[in-house]
């Protein structure tokens, strides 16, 4: 029987090849080359010159292939993919590619679809980035027609096949083909070319904790040692382990060595317990809920006829002492120092870990916009509230979501959005105070966001808690935000665009936070 052989060894155009418009013919590819990179030299060069911003769009339209699906388009039309798998880009290397354009010309255009009038960009975000660094006005570019999914399938290929991914990117590339697109794992390694063993592997580093995820995405460890610590059930056993690794250089066979010790000495996998009658599993999935729901976070209970644990989940000193006022325990929390911790062989020593430790996979602060309607939740009650900070709930598009539990983290700056009022605009700054972690009201029959198909054990949707930062001097309303060209690809100011929660670039968050403190006219 025929093996079918891997579509990633083809390149990113031999897969796009069906998507839309003919290929170039290799006559016509080959009588362009010598002509594009002559052209692209002299564009990118003349680009690089005080008085040539008007001579640039001239030569670089000679350098479109004479091919059905090619031409040359404005960089202010293009948007971004919202499926990019790449979280961070290296401005080194954007800085050598725009060398080699302005040296070599472009040697391969970027791939692109048209939605909403727009551009969005398929495969390609360093040479934008490039040509926006040597202030070219257009691109070549190829137009195809894609599918979500199709797009999200070949940005992933395009990066895995370019510059390789950091680990832990590379499964969000994957969960998000098998989430959104409703993708079993066999499919959607079909579609990248790859095995489905490779992709369920890296789909199990996903169930790593945030601080070993944030280890593995800066290559503090390998992902052989992220397959070590999979062995360890305990979360605690897993951080003191990784840190463990990074301290003393621990190789994958000597990790697993601490492993094996973990286990012998019970701090593995727990042995199987008797299960709980239905009916009392019943009654303590109840009391979950509500202690959930009365607590705001997530709460686990664990019980038996003797004895039993009450574990209630919380994100930060604050958020602790939220927690301790609703017990009638009101205090400050101040965590004393750290000592060593009692685990054999595992000490608890981060002081020669060579980068910051993040507990979260990104260490590169985010931007957002976040809607809400003044009348439900204004930013005034935002102030007025207890620690001027609040659960942001309720969010039940999965778009959204997704933004929520795989992109935020704690210290994200907010624009805080007043929609459905007139005018609507950004009125204030918010800051992320908190991991995402479970909503409880979609576990609470009574609320108006409980959701059958959400259990604390697999929930569907998240919540952050949000803080106020600062206030803006005047509002900065959505009209005056459309005539500012500094946003012209800014997603809420796209048409169709109904999200409640958005990204924000860092430099449409600097131009509105910038209009919106200066003072009233």
């Amino acid at each position: 029987m025929a093996h079918s052989k891997s579509r990633l060894g083809r390149g990113l155009g031999g897969l796009i090849s069906g998507a839309g418009g003919k290929q170039p013919s290799q006559s016509s590819a080959t009588a362009s080359t010598a002509a594009k990179k002559t052209a692209m030299k002299k564009a990118a060069k003349s680009a690089a010159k005080p008085d040539a911003v008007n001579t640039v769009a001239a030569p670089v339209a000679s350098v479109v292939p004479n091919a059905p699906g090619y031409r040359e388009i404005d960089l202010k039309l293009i948007v971004a993919n919202p499926y990019q798998p790449r979280r961070e880009i290296n401005p080194e290397h954007v800085e050598e590619l725009a060398k080699s354009i302005q040296s070599e010309g472009l040697l391969q255009p970027i791939v692109v679809r048209e939605k909403n009038g727009r551009f969005e960009l398929i495969a390609g975000e360093r040479r934008l980035h490039a040509f926006k660094q040597l202030k070219l006005k257009q691109i070549p570019a190829r137009i195809i027609e894609a599918s979500d999914a199709s797009s999200a399938t070949l940005a992933l290929i395009e990066n895995l096949q370019r510059e390789n991914l950091n680990p832990i990117d590379e499964a969000l590339g994957y969960a998000s083909l098998v989430r959104d697109f409703d993708l079993t794992q066999e499919r959607a390694a079909e579609r990248v070319g790859k095995g489905r063993a490779t992709v369920a592997n890296a789909l199990r580093l996903l169930t790593l904790g945030s601080e070993i995820q944030g280890y593995l995405s800066r290559r503090l460890i390998s992902t052989g040692h992220a397959k070590v610590l999979l062995g360890l059930e305990s979360p605690e056993h897993q951080k003191l382990l990784a840190r463990r690794i990074i301290e003393t250089g621990m190789s994958v066979r000597e990790a697993e060595v601490q492993v094996r010790r973990l286990k012998d000495s019970g701090g593995g996998k727990k042995g199987s317990k008797k299960k709980a009658p239905e009916a009392e599993q019943t009654a303590i999935r109840d009391l979950e809920k509500r202690m959930g729901a009365h607590f705001n976070t997530r709460v686990a209970l664990k019980h038996s006829p003797k004895k039993g644990r009450i574990t209630i989940e919380y994100y930060g000193n604050d958020d602790l002492d939220r927690i301790l006022e609703k017990l009638g325990l009101a205090c400050s929390f101040n965590p004393a120092p750290r000592t060593p911790h009692p685990i054999t062989h595992m000490p608890y020593l981060v002081s020669h870990i060579p980068h910051p430790v993040s507990r979260t996979p990104y260490p590169v602060m985010n931007y957002w916009l976040m809607k809400t309607e003044p009348d439900t939740f204004s930013f005034e009650d935002l102030k007025s509230r207890p620690k001027q900070t609040e659960p942001w709930d309720g969010v039940r598009n999965y778009q959204a979501r997704n933004f929520m539990r795989d992109k935020m983290k704690e210290g994200d700056l907010i624009l805080f959005y007043h929609s459905n009022t007139n005018p609507p605009g950004v009125v204030g700054i918010a800051q992320v105070a908190s991991s995402p972690y479970p909503d409880p009201t979609a576990f609470d029959q009574d609320s108006k966001y409980y959701d059958p198909k959400s259990h604390p054990d697999k929930p569907r949707w998240v919540l952050i808690d949000v803080a106020y930062k600062a206030d803006l001097k005047r509002q900065v309303s959505l009209d005056e935000m459309k005539t500012m060209p500094e946003l012209s690809e800014m997603r809420v100011l796209q048409r169709g665009n109904r999200l409640s929660i958005t990204p924000v670039s860092q430099a449409e968050f600097q131009a509105i936070k910038k209009a919106g403190m200066r003072s009233k006219a």
